[in-house]
């Protein structure tokens, strides 16, 4: 809400100054980097962040037993699915996890199955589901914190 609230009152002040000043080309290039270069750290900030949750979806065209079996042991909630692909029978596989533990799962699909296809989507919302026991966080948030979520 706050940087929301920031957010347009810097791009109100932005576009008033270009408004006022029409045939100066440099308010233009300096608005549009400032937005560039905002909109990067943003994505950084997200990503180092890494609140949330992502579905990652797994087309294996050979049998997956061994990477479910690990996944599972290591107390991650998998779901496999036979299915028909364009060459033959493939598995599926669904994870829901937490978005801090994407890389490690990326890192062990591609051990056991360097040619599998997975997309990794954003999560809304969860409900229910088995995670592995979260790392504490280096972060300290209160209730009224910012970054502060429901669960």
């Amino acid at each position: 809400m706050f940087l929301g609230f920031f957010e347009s009152l810097i791009w109100i002040l932005a576009v008033s100054q270009i408004m006022m000043h029409l045939n100066n080309f440099y308010y233009y290039v300096a608005y549009a980097s400032g937005f560039a270069v905002g909109t990067l750290i943003g994505m950084i900030i997200e990503e180092k962040i890494s609140l949330g949750y992502v579905i990652i979806r797994v087309i294996t065209y050979k049998e997956a037993n061994e990477l479910v079996e690990h996944l599972r042991k290591n107390k991650y909630t998998v779901t496999v699915l036979d299915a028909m692909g364009v060459n033959g029978p493939v598995k599926l596989i669904f994870l829901v996890l937490r978005r801090t533990n994407t890389e490690e799962i990326i890192n062990i699909i591609k051990y056991y199955n360097p040619n599998a296809f997975y997309t990794i989507e954003d999560v809304k919302f969860v409900n229910g589901g088995v995670f592995p026991a979260k790392e504490k966080s280096a972060f300290k948030f209160n209730k009224w914190s910012p970054f502060a979520f429901r669960k």
